[in-house]
């Protein structure tokens, strides 16, 4: 439908810039050329000509010879089209077909000099072709782009790390086991966030208000492995609302939090806040961690993170990570 509305605005397009062409002597001396009416019969006859000539050379030579590289019979083939169009010409004039009633001479040099006019003609055929050819193949490399940055995001979008939903499953069962009342509620938070992993984040962009939901859940399900959460605080300060942001963008952040931040060495600390001002989020992770178990810019997850924004947010965003002593932070502005 699309494309078809687009053949329409191109014959459209060709259609007045043909008129227009047509028309040019009358914009200068209207009421004179048309009070010769045998003058204004000829130039269209010539207008006409000049048109067909066009479009052997944009429909048939050009897409056939110069679109496909073939530069020598290109240029065999157009010179031979030139020279029988003036020969053409020539027998038209001879027997009063064209400029009928003029007494003007039929001459070798009149012909040489409306050949150097088809000639125009042709170049601009080829260029037009040339232009179009050019302007398309742009269009289809940025569309394999666009498919390919689509993809690439997709599927930087998808590697979440697996072993929470192992862990979140075995603590479930671990709830149920012991008949505990968080089970139905764990349940269905691990329900939700699978969700919302496998249908709602299927795009660009989510509701910001549905991506904090999601984190929050998933802190709540990541505390069921300790025994203490009372070092793990998540909180949200700002208006989420009629904001949108990347699905799962710094969920990795947060994986990594409580992948190197649940300590058997130390008592796990990790700290979560996102600041919601404006046009702006800013997120800050912070968590224990030690050299054995956790280093900085370490796993795929963080790594996935860094292209994501480059790809989503040139620009927009600032990442800083780095460990000071025993902590691990992590900061991201974005603009939303």
């Amino acid at each position: 439908m699309q494309k078809n509305k687009k053949r329409k605005y191109y014959i459209a397009g060709h259609i007045i810039a043909w008129i227009l062409l047509s028309m040019l002597p009358f914009y200068f001396n209207a009421k004179t050329l048309l009070s010769q009416p045998d003058f204004v019969i000829e130039w269209f006859k010539g207008v006409a000509l000049n048109i067909f000539l066009f479009y052997i050379f944009y429909g048939f030579v050009n897409p056939r010879f110069l679109n496909q590289k073939k530069l020598f019979q290109f240029i065999g083939i157009s010179l031979f089209v030139i020279l029988l169009y003036a020969v053409i010409k020539y027998e038209l004039y001879k027997f009063n077909i064209l400029d009928n009633g003029s007494k003007r001479p039929v001459t070798y040099e009149r012909i040489f000099t409306e050949s150097i006019v088809n000639t125009i003609f042709a170049g601009l055929a080829i260029f037009l072709s040339l232009a179009e050819s050019w302007f398309y193949a742009q269009q289809y490399q940025q569309q394999l782009e666009k498919e390919k940055l689509e993809s690439e995001l997709k599927m930087l979008r998808f590697q979440i790390n697996p072993h929470f939903l192992f862990n979140t499953l075995n603590n479930i069962h671990t709830l149920v086991y012991k008949k505990s009342d968080d089970a139905p509620s764990a349940v269905m938070k691990l329900s939700g966030l699978m969700r919302y992993m496998l249908y709602e984040s299927d795009s660009d962009f989510v509701p910001l208000l549905k991506e904090l939901e999601y984190i929050g859940n998933f802190v709540e399900l990541q505390k069921l492995r300790l025994t203490n959460s009372d070092n793990v605080t998540f909180m949200v300060e700002g208006n989420p609302e009629n904001k949108s942001i990347a699905p799962l963008l710094i969920v990795p952040f947060i994986e990594n939090a409580f992948k190197h931040g649940i300590l058997s060495s130390k008592e796990t600390y990790i700290d979560i806040k996102i600041y919601i001002y404006n046009n702006s989020l800013n997120f800050i992770c912070i968590n224990k961690y030690t050299d054995a178990e956790s280093t900085v810019n370490s796993g795929v997850g963080l790594e996935n993170v860094k292209k994501r924004l480059t790809l989503q947010y040139p620009d927009k965003h600032h990442l800083q990570i780095d460990k000071s002593g025993d902590f691990f932070n992590v900061k991201l502005q974005l603009s939303i």
